[in-house]
């Protein structure tokens, strides 16, 4: 079984807040970090989804200090558990629709280890792709995270 360390989150959210300058800096950076890797992801996908961020790997802070069990084994204990995500993005918003939430905001994050196989191997990153054609579009090769603020309308924000 895995052990998950509970900590409260607004101590740890204070831990991890950065000084203003360094928040200024984040704030006229992001959006240009967000158009380099804007561009690994096809016009119909950026269309569809309409992210407002698209970050590169470690773009998304809980991400990038991920630390225990998790870094000791490369995620085997979330496959044992089957506790892997196996819906698309499409899927997964699909699914908050239905349930009747509204996507007030989306911040996509892509994979490293992804974008470097595309890169390296085109032609078997071509072939994956079409090979799961029906299951999936190449963008979703790409994704790794999504982060989104859901609402449900006619509910306080």
């Amino acid at each position: 079984m895995v052990q998950f360390a509970q900590q409260d989150w607004l101590a740890q959210h204070r831990r991890q807040s950065k000084g203003w300058l360094k928040r200024a800096a984040y704030f006229f950076l992001r959006p240009l970090y967000s158009r380099r890797y804007s561009v690994f992801l096809a016009p119909e996908t950026l269309s569809e989804y309409r992210p407002r961020w698209v970050l590169g790997p470690r773009g998304i802070p809980p991400e990038a200090h991920r630390v225990g069990v998790d870094a000791a084994f490369g995620g085997v204990p979330y496959l044992q558990q089957d506790l892997s995500s196996r819906p698309t993005t499409r899927e997964y918003l699909a699914c908050y629709r239905e349930a009747g939430f509204v996507v007030q905001d989306l911040i996509l994050e892509l994979s490293r280890q992804a974008l470097t196989f595309r890169k390296r191997f085109p032609g078997e990153f071509r072939e994956i792709a079409e090979s799961n054609a029906g299951r999936c579009a190449p963008d979703d090769l790409l994704i790794k995270a999504h982060l989104l603020i859901l609402q449900k309308p006619g509910e306080a924000q």
